[in-house]
């Protein structure tokens, strides 16, 4: 599938790049009258995989606005818009400014019978059952769809990623990187299809030199000749894109997911040592040990603070129950063959701790939420305050993995601290600022890997997938109690659209037993990497056979995740319905099926047609647990494999291989 090779696709790139006004500024409730030049080359700002080049036009009052590009080789092309007054005196009133507009060519009679497209999209986070559901929705002709957030964390209402399906093969993919606030329109013109992006419920003015950044957007065309009702080749053309140029990479190559070991902060050594001894004791091999929220003490404490929610901000570990440091923590866990994670939230801080004593003015104070301040991201000391605070902590424990939290609303921050003529620009510098501080991070520990967590994907646009990835979870919904696996197994099937690298964990992190044997709850949540609470109790040798094999499953599992994803069933959440998917690498030699026959489905067997095989080649199928199923043609698996689950409320995983 040559997307980038295809006329379509290579048009629509070339008005984006050189024709389209890429942006529209509305000044004083005027259109700004904006001439871009040509695309200037800057060879000084090429990257992995992309060309840049810039484009400049200044309005007739001085505010200059810079578009800065990456064209990607493969075939998508990114743009963010760079606001900056160059006059000696304050701007006009910048309102609701489109950062980005798509307008495809689409003339409804090249695909007669059709006479209308689609939109496929997500819905994002909110700790629920159907976060990440799949929404698709007709747009026919004269229609349009308006999408945008409800607070100001990007992800916790809509997911920013948009597949407009033209109906004809042919289509656009567009996501916004940013994690605040946008909103998005979707028009069906007659002879287009056309897409608007807006920075809204802004209007601010720039002072004398000074700048800032708008959201930036990113779109990647697509045609196929193989067009399916689900848009599987386009989407799995984009989860091809940001796996080898969005996500995070280690020395330049993939990173390999790790399975962690969770547990609770507020736990005494006796606690580590009894989780600890059960991993080494029955080689329990997972990649990193560590603890989630609630280590910490406030001001000058000996304990942890009994609210972990409340007692952030200083970062200090509590000396109650780490008597000698946490770096004896992370030795441990070495010792066992494993690195080491901890949990942080690091943008805000209780106002009674001694981080904000010590620096006020590098903290966004709330009259509505008094008790928290948010660290001022835009000031670039804060910035190095906040490092300086936990690169101790860093360097003690030597950790591989350091997980950032977000569990607050920003919205009223930015709203209490943006003067009546600057509406929305505190919340444009601190986003602006949260990546300014992923780079100077990553420049001092470039092998880290940052967990993206933010309240459980509510912050998981593709400007953070550049610097994070979801390692532990995508949603909030697996820490209720009485949370449901169908839910879990809903959420795998909607992210994987977009996102090719993410995991999940199971069962809470104090170490509850409410997971023990329960291998159907495990694999619903098995993707790229998971995160299994650390058992707290003597484990048995079935339980601890129990648990060595749902590691060694997860090894094999891990590697086809971030594959070609194909679903085999609609997606459902009920527990009368089977839901299904298949993964499978480029070139069609190897994959995996994971299928789920939930506690009311009636039917005890299913048949799937594989797709991405080649019809010419031999499959060596195999059973994840029983062995060998045998040997079958790409053909005949194109036309159907029927998986038999005869007990409800149960799992099969399914590996094949091409023999050569």
């Amino acid at each position: 599938m040559k997307i980038n090779e295809d006329t379509y696709c290579k048009n629509l790139l070339s008005r984006l790049l050189t024709e389209a006004a890429p942006c529209k500024i509305t000044i004083d409730a005027q259109v700004a009258s904006l001439s871009f030049s040509e695309p200037l080359r800057d060879p000084s700002a090429d990257g992995r995989g992309f060309w840049a080049y810039r484009r400049q036009a200044v309005t007739e009052d001085g505010l200059s606005v810079t578009v800065l590009y990456k064209q990607y080789h493969y075939g998508a092309l990114y743009w963010e818009v760079v606001l900056h007054n160059d006059s000696g005196s304050i701007s006009g009133l910048i309102e609701d400014p489109q950062f980005a507009r798509v307008c495809s060519d689409a003339p409804l009679r090249q695909a007669p019978g059709v006479g209308f497209s689609r939109l496929l999209y997500n819905r994002g986070s909110n700790a629920q059952a159907v976060d990440w559901q799949p929404l698709d929705e007709d747009l026919r002709e004269g229609t349009h769809t308006i999408l945008q957030t409800e607070h100001a964390r990007g992800t916790d209402r809509y997911f920013p990623y948009f597949n407009y399906d033209l109906g004809d093969g042919t289509g656009f993919i567009s996501a916004i990187c940013w994690s605040g606030r946008w909103k998005a329109v979707f028009y069906r013109h007659t002879e287009q299809a056309e897409a608007i992006f807006t920075y809204h419920n802004a209007a601010f003015r720039l002072q004398p030199g000074e700048s800032v950044t708008l959201p930036a957007i990113m779109v990647l065309p697509w045609k196929t000749n193989r067009y399916t009702k689900d848009c599987a080749d386009s989407f799995n053309y984009f989860r091809r894109f940001v796996k080898e140029y969005i996500m995070p990479k280690q020395h330049g190559k993939e990173f390999s997911m790790p399975i962690t070991m969770r547990a609770w902060g507020n736990i005494d050594p006796d606690g580590h040592n009894i989780r600890i001894q059960n991993i080494q004791k029955y080689h329990l091999h997972a990649d990193s040990y560590g603890i989630d929220a609630g280590w910490y003490a406030l001001g000058n404490s000996t304990e942890p603070y009994p609210d972990w929610h409340k007692g952030v901000g200083d970062w200090r570990p509590a000396p109650g129950i780490f008597p000698e440091g946490i770096g004896a923590l992370s030795a441990q866990a070495k010792a066992a063959g494993m690195g080491f994670w901890m949990w942080f939230e690091f943008e805000r801080a209780v106002s009674g701790s001694n981080t904000v004593a010590q620096h006020p003015e590098y903290y966004l104070k709330s009259a509505i939420s008094p008790h928290i301040c948010a660290v001022n991201l835009a000031d670039p000391a804060a910035r190095k305050y906040i490092l300086n605070k936990l690169r101790p902590i860093i360097d003690e424990t030597g950790m591989n993995i350091f997980r950032i939290d977000f569990n607050y609303d920003p919205a009223q921050y930015f709203a209490e601290w943006d003067d009546p003529q600057r509406k929305g620009l505190t919340e444009l510098h601190y986003y602006n600022g949260l990546y300014a501080f992923f780079e100077e991070m990553l420049a001092v520990y470039p092998d880290i890997v940052i967990d993206n967590c933010a309240g459980g994907g509510r912050r998981m646009d593709l400007r953070m997938c550049h610097y994070a990835i979801p390692v532990m979870c995508s949603s909030d919904y697996f820490c209720w109690k009485d949370y449901e696996p169908e839910g879990i197994q809903g959420h795998t099937w909607g992210i994987s659209r977009w996102i090719p690298i993410s995991g999940d964990s199971v069962g809470s992190c104090s170490g509850n037993t409410s997971i023990v044997m329960d291998t159907y709850r495990v694999r619903s949540s098995m993707r790229s990497s998971i995160g299994l609470a650390a058992p707290a109790w003597p484990l048995t040798q079935e339980q601890g056979g129990w648990y060595a094999k749902m590691i060694s499953d997860m090894r094999k599992v891990a590697p086809y995740m971030s594959l070609d994803h194909y679903p085999l069933t609609p997606y459902d959440v009920s527990d009368q319905a089977w839901i299904a998917w298949q993964r499978c690498d480029y070139e069609g030699n190897a994959g995996l099926i994971m299928a789920f026959r939930r506690a009311n489905a009636t039917e005890s067997c299913r048949t799937f047609a594989l797709r991405g095989l080649n019809p010419q080649k031999q499959y060596l199928l195999t059973d994840i647990d029983s062995g060998e199923l045998g040997i079958f043609s790409g053909e005949a698996l194109a036309k159907g494999f029927t998986v038999e689950i005869p007990q409800p409320r149960n799992a099969r995983i399914i590996l094949f291989q091409v023999l050569e």
